[in-house]
């Protein structure tokens, strides 16, 4: 069975991927052959290289840097859980995308994040940012099937309902005509 957890934000302090790294590590003591597929960059990637040294990770994640559409789009539909657990954040649109694209997420603590994702619902919100807190989430993300089966169907009508951009755009448009229309 698939275990390949997906994180794809800057390499940066916000981010937290050594965070991910740590916990990563932990889980491989459940799930030996699980994988951790780490894309982008940023400041922070010649200490994350490192950190997949320093904790013998080479053979478990995946490290690809930038990565164009297309790929963005097969990671999405070939991975079992996307975590994203910045320390501050507005809207991800990558978190929308996974939503969209019918994977489980890990995320944190944020208003933004709690705008998509009620917790043990359809995704998981990490209340501290630890790698023992995370490594729990990550076990339980992969055991919950149920719950991953639900998600699905959850996160594809609340996409439907209030994600997609044209449709947004067309009541904005509308809108505003009105306003203009009404003054």
């Amino acid at each position: 069975e698939n275990q390949t957890f997906l994180s794809m934000r800057t390499l940066s302090n916000n981010s937290n991927i050594d965070c991910i790294l740590r916990a990563f590590k932990l889980v491989l003591g459940t799930y030996e052959n699980a994988r951790l597929v780490i894309t982008n960059s940023g400041e922070k990637k010649d200490e994350i290289l490192d950190l997949i040294k320093e904790l013998n990770l080479e053979n478990s994640v995946e490290y690809l840097g930038f990565i164009n559409r297309e790929t963005v789009k097969r990671l999405l539909k070939t991975s079992t859980i996307y975590i994203s657990i910045p320390t501050s954040d507005s809207t991800s649109v990558t978190l929308l995308e996974a939503m969209a694209s019918g994977i489980l997420s890990i995320v944190s603590d944020l208003p933004a994040n709690r705008e998509w994702i009620t917790d043990n619902k359809n995704g998981y919100v990490l209340n501290s940012i630890d790698e023992k807190s995370l490594k729990e989430l990550m076990i339980k993300s992969l055991e919950n099937t149920d719950m991953k089966r639900e998600a699905k169907d959850i996160n594809e009508k609340i996409i439907k309902e209030r994600a997609i951009w044209d449709d947004n755009m067309t009541f904005v448009r509308e809108n505003y005509i009105n306003l203009l229309n009404n003054r």
